[in-house]
């Protein structure tokens, strides 16, 4: 390159900054864009609670008045009693069955041919048998009876082998103390089983609890006061009574012990019309209307096992209180 190409190549580089003056400098080359990515996931919205069915919506009050419809209706009481009647048969033969096996087990064990356990639990069947056909107090005595019966007798023969060496001692002692088990029964089946001392202490102060509370809900349902709303009045009635109830339980004292069952069947089925009324009102749980009709169950169960007779009693006299006049 000669000087002069060179001066003039110093001299444009010199002159390039100004000629450029003004314009828009180049710009960088833009980034990549963003890797795209996906739109998140809709948000289902909470789902706002239904709103309050009347009580003429209401299900639990329609279920309760079909159920109640159901009840009274001729075919349907024709259909359970045939059911009724079908189960009796099969327990009938169940208990014949049951019978003749424990006649031909002790007889097996007698001459020889099988096993005192197989007795005795023959005999055993036999007694659930009976009282599963048992429907009033007096026929569950007797067939606490009939157990003993059996047993006595059984034990009496086992004696007899075990004294001639014929049999091991351990099968004398078996069915003697199987002969006390059912003799235990029999008592406590006609006279209840008594509580310890300690027990009926406690009852007594539930007792005394019971009645403070009925008395202080009572009095605020005579004042109209807060808190004395007739459900919670006949739920405290109804503790009362079963406490009651189970203190006489405790001291063998059936009679009473069923006339205070039969009240707190009586102020339970008040609850259950109270609970009732105050949930279609919108002033109580489903949770509370379920227990009060859990707690007349209960109760119904307990005085079925003292007095069949009475739970029939105590519901027709809630249905004249009922169908009386206000």
């Amino acid at each position: 390159m000669n000087r002069f190409a060179f001066s003039l190549l110093t001299l444009s580089l010199s002159l390039a900054p100004i000629l450029c003056w003004g314009a828009e400098p180049p710009q960088p080359p833009p980034f990549p864009p963003p890797p795209s990515r996906q739109s998140p996931p809709e948000i289902t919205p909470f789902i706002d609670p239904a709103p309050r069915v009347t009580p003429d919506e209401d299900p639990v009050t329609n279920e309760i008045e079909a159920a109640a419809k159901l009840q009274d209706d001729p075919s349907h009481k024709a259909e359970l009693a045939t059911h009724a009647a079908a189960t009796d048969r099969l327990l009938a033969a169940r208990h014949a069955a049951l019978e003749e096996l424990s006649k031909a087990a002790i007889a097996d064990y007698l001459a020889g041919k099988g096993s005192l356990a197989s007795a005795l639990d023959s005999i055993q069947r036999l007694a659930a048998a009976e009282l599963d056909v048992s429907t009033t107090p007096a026929q569950r005595l007797t067939a606490r009876e009939n157990v003993l019966r059996w047993l006595s007798k059984l034990e009496v023969r086992v004696k007899e082998l075990s004294d001639k060496g014929k049999s091991p001692s351990t099968d004398y002692l078996s069915a003697k103390a199987a002969r006390l088990d059912a003799e235990i029964a029999l008592d406590r089946e006609q006279f209840g089983q008594p509580g310890t001392v300690a027990d009926i202490k406690v009852l007594r102060e539930t007792v005394n609890f019971r009645t403070d509370s009925y008395n202080h809900i009572d009095a605020l349902y005579i004042a109209n006061a807060k808190g004395g709303e007739v459900d919670k009045l006949e739920k405290t009635a109804c503790d009362l009574c079963l406490a009651r109830a189970n203190l006489a339980l405790a001291q063998a004292d059936n009679p009473a012990a069923t006339k205070q069952l039969k009240l707190a069947l009586k102020h339970a089925n008040f609850l259950v019309a109270a609970v009732t009324a105050a949930f279609n009102a919108g002033t109580v749980t489903l949770d509370e209307m379920s227990d009060a009709a859990e707690e007349r169950s209960q109760i119904e169960r307990k005085l079925l096992a003292l007095s069949p007779d009475a739970v029939e009693e105590v519901h027709k006299a809630v249905e004249e209180v009922h169908k009386a006049p206000k």
